[in-house]
């Protein structure tokens, strides 16, 4: 046999095991967790010194560019020069512009083509408005590409579709994955991860896109005033999302968002977390506690320490 059909065979037997045993890339530091630290907050932004493999995400709320529902470049620009002062900045950023706006272009709420259009259309300035201040910041909005509930259908594949020419003009997706349902059915939890992840990982392969899902350490369930997840629920959680593959792709890591401030300030949720006894772990009075908590179960399959 020749050197030559020695080589060809040698190739498509390294294709075919990569196809049969695809790699999981945390490990080679391929997929990172991106922590939400509130700007000024030196308890989260302590977290971000202490553990390794951990980066910072931005967080543009509605109020940080939007009055009444048009876009704000003033506003915009004194946020930004609050939040990334300096213009070579690199990093990650998420535009938070949920409601009205939000509904109609995940089509949630019905309207005409032209309204629609006039939407999406305000979307993609503010997107391309971010890129120009900050060019060096990966920008992207957040729940987009919207996800599904308990599973992806055909309607959310329809309304991505319709999405498209927003999609094409973001640097990653950011896909929404709060839990409504706790870990006792973990089943169905997985189910609906394992499905917005691919159908992310799909979208992403077409538009060339990095993908990014938000996580919480809260159920998204204000029956449950939002509880908090067992960190050791919370370390499924995020590991059932990164090991979710499609045709060898997996999620470029996870954006753990919180906001334990304004619970504290304006819910008062820590006190009745105390008072119910409902979780494992309350927001307490001491961040700090909270998130090492998470951080330091995370750490023993993340590499994080």
């Amino acid at each position: 046999m020749s050197t030559k059909n020695n080589w060809n065979i040698g190739v498509m037997v390294f294709i075919l095991y990569v196809y049969l045993f695809p790699i999981n890339t945390f490990g080679q530091g391929k997929q990172k967790l991106y922590f939400y630290a509130e700007k000024g907050n030196a308890i989260q932004e302590g977290i971000l010194k202490d553990f390794k493999n951990v980066s910072r995400v931005y967080m543009f709320y509605e109020n940080f560019f939007i009055k009444g529902s048009n876009f704000d470049k003033n506003l915009f620009n004194s946020f930004c020069l609050k939040l990334i002062p300096n213009k070579n900045e690199f990093g990650y950023a998420v535009l938070d512009w949920e409601g009205v706006e939000f509904d109609i272009l995940r089509g949630v709420k019905k309207v005409s083509d032209q309204r629609y259009n006039d939407v999406l259309n305000r979307f993609i300035e503010i997107i391309r408005y971010a890129k120009k201040v900050r060019p060096n910041i990966n920008w992207s909005f957040y729940d987009c590409n919207p996800a599904q509930y308990p599973l992806v259908n055909k309607f959310g594949v329809l309304s991505a579709e319709r999405m498209a020419p927003l999609l094409k003009e973001l640097d990653f997706f950011s896909t929404s994955l709060y839990l409504r349902d706790n870990f006792s059915q973990s089943s169905k939890i997985i189910k609906y991860l394992t499905s917005n992840v691919k159908e992310s990982l799909r979208l992403g392969s077409i538009y060339g896109k990095s993908v990014l899902p938000f996580v919480w350490h809260r159920y998204h369930d204000s029956n449950r005033l939002n509880e908090c997840i067992s960190p050791t629920d919370f370390n499924k959680y995020v590991q059932s999302i990164l090991k979710v593959t499609y045709f060898n792709k997996y999620v470029d890591g996870v954006i753990w968002w919180n906001s334990e401030s304004y619970l504290d300030r304006v819910k008062g949720q820590s006190k009745f977390d105390k008072t119910k006894r409902t979780t494992t772990l309350t927001a307490l009075d001491n961040q700090d506690v909270l998130f090492r908590s998470y951080m330091n179960t995370l750490s023993k399959d993340l590499s994080l320490r």
